[in-house]
């Protein structure tokens, strides 16, 4: 694959305290890339100025854009994505650091597996003075994989596990399935079209310094746990703060079961249209049954509601498609609340696949 063609996709906004740390880890890759793409969403601090110098003194072609009117995080990465023009796309956040070898690794995958169409890696935390933490990004998002992961679509149903700053994807699959959501993040959408396809490759290869501080887009975790905890210690936490939820928050959880039916249900009608497993539709359409039964909880009698929380259970529902056991029981508890409050009564109507 020596003649692949490799772009760098990277969205900025005030980003001037690290980007000039990123730009450089990509200029120093022991592969070259071809070309650097920018869309600035309107930052107001120096960050196109250091962008501008570093990217004039190199070899590499690039590009940047300012947009005239803010897009926000997902329109903006469309935006830097289509005005790729190489054959790989690399997405790039501002504040994270390349190791030196990122780029040639993924490109050797990319060459060594023809049919995967988009590769996302482990990460090293790292805080604000490039400090590396005690867990790693793979750790702090909760989930488990071999070395080279190619069936992430059933851990892809129950928790985001793909990050976008790790990932790289072939140009023509992006062009194939990539459309602005309201319900999905950039990353988390690309990561379910690819993990639904079996086109999905993770490597749990520490390939990016991902940066954790205070201005991050999407935080991962408690940066206390993530600095000096265990994986064990952080899935307490994370238990601990779901349960805290289910206790103090009943209308949150309400929204959160339709805000997922009709985030699958929007890929459940695209895979429809598309090759797709038998496997991966079935497991789809499974955790849209389930779905569909939490977001209906409300309006259940009490005989119905037990018959379907049973076979819940015996089909594993709550293990396959939930980050934690902790709302099988809470399910008992939602019902005695609506019902006793018949005024919280209410569900959405959704549609069925």
């Amino acid at each position: 694959m020596s003649e692949v063609r490799v772009s760098v996709a990277m969205c900025t906004y005030n980003g001037e305290r690290f980007i000039e740390k990123q730009i450089k880890s990509i200029l120093e890759q022991s592969k070259a890339v071809d070309e650097i793409i920018i869309c600035d969403d309107g930052s107001k601090d120096q960050t196109l100025a250091i962008a501008e110098k570093l990217l004039a003194e190199s070899t590499v072609a690039y590009r940047i854009e300012r947009n005239e009117e803010a897009l926000g995080v997902v329109r903006n990465f469309q935006k830097a994505y289509q005005l790729c023009g190489g054959d790989l796309i690399f997405s790039c956040d501002q504040d994270d650091i390349w190791r030196s070898d990122k780029v040639a690794v993924m490109v050797d995958y990319f060459g060594k597996y023809p049919s995967v169409s988009l590769i996302a890696s482990n990460a090293v935390l790292i805080d604000e003075h490039d400090k590396a933490m005690n867990l790693t990004l793979r750790e702090g998002l909760l989930f488990d994989a071999e070395k080279e992961e190619f069936h992430l679509f059933p851990q892809l149903l129950k928790r985001y596990c793909i990050t976008g700053a790790t990932m790289a994807m072939r140009k023509r699959f992006f062009e194939e399935c990539f459309h602005v959501s309201d319900l999905w993040l950039h990353d988390g959408l690309l990561a379910m079209m690819a993990g639904a396809a079996d086109s999905l490759l993770y490597l749990d290869e520490k390939l990016t310094y991902y940066r954790l501080h205070g201005n991050n887009v999407c935080g991962i975790g408690d940066t206390t746990l993530l600095r000096d905890g265990t994986p064990a210690q952080l899935k307490q936490a994370f238990s601990r703060n779901t349960k805290k939820t289910i206790l103090h928050s009943p209308f949150y959880y309400q929204d959160h079961a339709y805000e997922h039916y009709q985030r699958y249900y929007e890929v459940y009608e695209f895979l429809k249209k598309h090759e797709s497993k038998d496997e991966n539709l079935k497991r789809l359409t499974e955790c849209l049954d389930f779905w569909r039964y939490r977001n209906q909880l409300p309006s259940l009698s009490w005989r119905e509601f037990l018959k379907k929380r049973k076979q819940m259970k015996q089909n594993r529902a709550y293990e396959n498609y939930m980050d934690d056991p902790c709302f099988y029981r809470g399910d008992l508890y939602f019902w005695f609340i609506y019902h006793i409050f018949s005024r919280y009564n209410h569900h959405h109507d959704i549609k069925s696949c």
